[in-house]
């Protein structure tokens, strides 16, 4: 049996988290001060632990909060990986919201119903529940069979994560569905052998003290 080792690490928080913005690629701006002091966190404690293993590749979503935290990680497993992007490991794609304050996308798009309808884009040309969960499946599956029995690192999003379990584990994705939130910096472990996915830790925060740790919403 070959087992493949998948980490996925949530951005720390972000800036359009604090300007309350809704953070596509027009929105988002990266990390806010909070947020580079919990990756770092993350990062001294994988360099203390090791319990990432050999990591054989790191990847992150294009948006900036993504790419900041795996280049901030990446030295704590190995200084010559090379962060590689893609496209498909982003947050749900907003569409036309992107860059707007939640409260006026809220006021234009009616969010509400989004979040009552899976099947509902977000805003004009963005992406339905239904539809990103359906990328979430086909993305780290896609990294999973490309690294196959190696160790992978993405610094990915809540939603990716979040979703990686309603997908995996068979959870409904409409209606009364799993609340689930991952934390800033968190780590969620996947086992994979045999095209089984096993839940190894989800949202581990143990590198947080309470001064980095953020409300999640």
């Amino acid at each position: 049996m070959i087992e493949t080792k998948l980490f996925l690490v949530r951005h720390g928080e972000s800036s359009c988290t604090v300007r309350k913005i809704v953070g596509g690629v027009k929105g988002c701006t990266g990390l806010s001060e909070l947020g580079k002091l919990q990756v770092g966190a993350l990062a001294e404690r994988i360099t203390q632990t090791k319990e990432f293993g050999i990591v054989d590749a790191i990847y992150s979503s294009i948006l900036p909060r993504a790419i900041e935290t795996g280049q901030i990680l990446i030295p704590s497993l190995d200084a010559n990986l090379v962060l590689l992007k893609q496209c498909d490991l982003c947050e749900l794609h907003p569409g036309i919201a992107d860059g707007l304050d939640w409260q006026e996308a809220d006021k234009e798009f009616g969010l509400k119903d989004f979040f009552h309808d899976p099947n509902r884009p977000l805003s004009p040309h963005g992406e339905s529940w239904a539809v990103f969960l359906d990328r979430v499946r086909d993305s780290l599956e896609s990294l999973v069979k490309t690294h196959l029995g190696q160790n992978i690192v993405v610094a990915t999003h809540g939603g990716m994560i979040d979703g990686s379990l309603i997908q995996f584990l068979q959870l409904p994705y409409y209606g009364r569905r799993a609340n689930l939130r991952s934390s800033n910096a968190s780590i969620t472990e996947w086992n994979i052998t045999d095209d089984k996915w096993r839940l190894v830790r989800y949202n581990d925060t143990a590198h947080l003290k309470d001064s980095l740790k953020t409300q999640q919403h």
